[in-house]
């Protein structure tokens, strides 16, 4: 997905914290805000503005520049997430931590030398601010290691089982309460389906089994590739990840990127979960992610050439920041936002 820059470590002093036991169905459903959004330390200042979302998320998952002092992150640093008790009301909520980092990556192709060490100092700092990474998501260990890295499915696996074991060696993650559960995030359709079970099977072969496998759908190629069957492909998948006893996860999102109004955002959101519906129905796994860049109202097409076009007065002040979609309210019909969306899928899903 490309969504993580190059962070670095801190090996700081870790305090175990145990979080609460939470019910498996909230487990499935996952919420990350866009990294820019302004209204993303609302959903921690004023969590009753999402009270009914909050009920079914089970797992909130942060980016690196939320983690790490030393990255830039704007309006929603570590700092101010800190600050706003984002990090420990989690805990308290029975709401899972979980962070998506770099594994195997362009800036470490190795994934034991900058990668899992970054990951070990986003531990410390989340203990840091009253709670515990328990999950960790690998942005696309496999595309980085075969694009950029030029490896083979097999030495990735490798190096992919290696960052995994250094990070749950470290004394950070072992003061912790419970193992920090590992999983995986690879696009589709390219790589394909059949590429996607080799990958797994590779990883097995190393011994590292994937707590997950969220699947990231390039919508937008799809709809001008109509020769490649989602469908199909998705009951492929599904059944063999069943059958490896690796929950398989569909991140929700627009597949469009950028846009210039949250509502065309959900709009394609949920055409994407009626899609899935149709074909598995209800995933192992939901995931509300958005990494998606608010174009100028006057951007009609979802081009990156709208990147290109200034940002008018009549723009919101976050016109060309990852702020598609807002965060907050959950209820409110006029609002297209990420947790009315929660809301939206759950029911089509068939959920209460």
């Amino acid at each position: 997905m490309g969504r993580i820059g190059v962070i670095g470590f801190l090996l700081a002093g870790f305090v175990g914290l145990a979080a609460p036991a939470i019910a498996a169905d909230r487990q499935s459903v996952w919420l990350s805000s866009d990294s820019s959004a302004p209204d993303m330390l609302d959903l921690f200042r004023h969590p009753e503005l999402w009270a009914r979302a909050r009920e079914r998320v089970g797992v909130f998952k942060f980016v690196p520049p939320h983690v790490d002092p030393r990255i830039a992150a704007g309006r929603n640093s570590y700092a101010g997430l800190k600050d706003s008790g984002a990090f420990a009301l989690l805990r308290q909520w029975g709401i899972r931590v979980a962070v998506e980092e770099g594994a195997v990556k362009e800036w470490d192709c190795t994934g034991t030398k900058q990668a899992a060490p970054a990951t070990i100092g986003h531990i410390a700092n989340i203990a840091a601010a009253g709670a515990a990474l328990q999950v960790v998501a690998m942005d696309e260990p496999l595309v980085s290691g075969r694009g950029p890295c030029a490896l083979s499915i097999d030495e990735i696996a490798a190096r992919t089982a290696a960052y995994a074991g250094m990070v749950r060696a470290s004394k950070e993650a072992q003061a912790s309460a419970e193992p920090i559960e590992i999983g995986d995030i690879e696009p589709y359709p390219l790589p394909d389906g059949a590429t996607l079970m080799t990958w797994v099977r590779a990883l097995a072969a190393h011994g590292f089994k994937p707590a997950f496998l969220h699947l990231d759908i390039n919508v937008h190629y799809l709809d001008v590739h109509p020769e490649i069957r989602l469908s199909d492909d998705l009951r492929r998948l599904n059944g063999f990840f069943h059958e490896a006893g690796i929950p398989l996860g569909i991140i929700i999102w627009s597949g469009y990127d950028p846009l210039n109004a949250d509502r065309a955002y959900y709009d394609h959101a949920m055409d994407l979960a009626g899609q899935v519906k149709a074909a598995i129905g209800m995933p192992d796994q939901l995931v509300f992610q958005s990494w998606v860049t608010r174009a100028p109202v006057a951007c009609a097409q979802s081009e990156p050439a709208c990147l290109r076009q200034g940002c008018s007065p009549d723009d919101p002040p976050y016109c060309g920041e990852k702020s598609v979609p807002l965060n907050l309210p959950d209820d409110d019909p006029a609002a297209f936002t990420q947790t009315r969306l929660v809301r939206a899928v759950l029911s089509l899903f068939g959920e209460p």
